[in-house]
């Protein structure tokens, strides 16, 4: 089997160019390159569809990619999230790379503080 010294695509024997570096082929395997598992963890979950779409706002603003685990499906079995959550799938999960773990978590923090349950009543005339 031949491969491309360039890109490490691999050819045919009778292949004598490769057709996106137009270098000469040379004879053996494609050299196969080590890519190790990322290492991933989870940053933040919640079931709160307010603080998902939050969530995805304050990571995508500090450029931190990130994916969710449970946010397409949802609303699939057709009974949506019961107080946001449902229950049947869980909460929204929010996934990024270790190195960025640690900043997101910091980005985040403030989400779990304590929301009162009523607001406090505005005095008339202001």
């Amino acid at each position: 089997m031949k491969h491309c010294p360039e890109c490490n695509v691999e050819y045919i024997d009778t292949a004598i160019r490769c057709s996106d570096c137009d270098v000469e082929l040379t004879l053996g395997p494609a050299i196969q390159e080590e890519h190790p598992d990322p290492k991933i963890e989870t940053v933040y979950a919640t079931g709160d569809p307010a603080l998902v779409a939050l969530v995805k706002s304050l990571l995508e603003d500090a450029e931190i990619e990130y994916f969710t685990k449970g946010y397409e499906i949802q609303d699939l079995i057709g009974f949506g999230g019961l107080g946001g959550l449902n229950y049947a799938i869980g909460p929204v999960e929010f996934i990024v790379a270790a190195k960025d773990a640690p900043t997101a978590r910091e980005l985040l923090a403030h989400l779990d503080d304590a929301v009162p349950d009523e607001l406090p009543e505005e005095e008339p005339g202001t």
